[in-house]
């Protein structure tokens, strides 16, 4: 048994070792807590990161969509476009051919120098539309504002069955540029060229 002198330094010892252990408790937690501290703003550049990614992520799908959706909204209004200057053409197509019809008739008719000189003109620019509107519904204009490459019903409206469009638009004009080719003096409502007209 320890003798009573000795106590006195042993509880000295305990306490220093009491103390050391104290401070290096002390020490450890406040590494512990500096650690935590140090994740936790380690992690707050991680999240932020994570959420611009996100964000932009988002901005940059959205503006995908309404880039998409512009694009085929576009593509419609160009097609509808398309498709009403198909439509006003191909109808004026067949104000034309009344019209040159008309003018040939007068033409072919009139004794008057002057009134026949105005037809002949207006029955030229006439045709000459007529001819420049088939082809280019056919094979494209740019001024006309016409694409060409007619789709299926329109390609078999004009080249199939027994009597296709395109060949009565040629025979018309070809009819035509005939009755303009003749000089005044043998334009005669008994011309060959006159009477396929008004059949037609």
């Amino acid at each position: 048994e320890p003798s009573y002198a000795s106590r006195p330094r042993s509880r000295g010892l305990l306490t220093r070792f009491s103390a050391l252990g104290g401070y290096f408790f002390t020490r450890l937690e406040k590494v512990l807590r500096n650690n935590e501290g140090v994740q936790e703003e380690r992690s707050k550049p991680s999240m932020k990161k994570l959420f611009t990614v996100r964000y932009v992520s988002a901005l940059i799908l959205i503006a995908l969509l309404s880039l998409v959706g512009y694009l085929l909204l576009t593509s419609v209004i160009q097609t509808q476009a398309t498709d009403a200057v198909v439509i006003n053409i191909s109808g004026r197509q067949r104000m034309l051919s009344q019209r040159t019809t008309l003018l040939a008739l007068r033409l072919s008719t009139t004794t008057d120098g002057t009134l026949r000189q105005q037809l002949r003109e207006g029955l030229r620019e006439a045709t000459d539309l007529m001819e420049r509107s088939h082809e280019g519904l056919l094979s494209g204009d740019k001024a006309l504002r016409l694409p060409g490459n007619p789709s299926q019903q329109l390609h078999s409206l004009y080249f199939s069955g027994d009597n296709p469009l395109d060949i009565q638009v040629k025979e018309h004009l070809a009819n035509l540029r005939g009755l303009l080719a003749l000089p005044d003096e043998q334009l005669t409502p008994n011309q060959p060229d006159l009477q396929p007209l008004l059949d037609g």
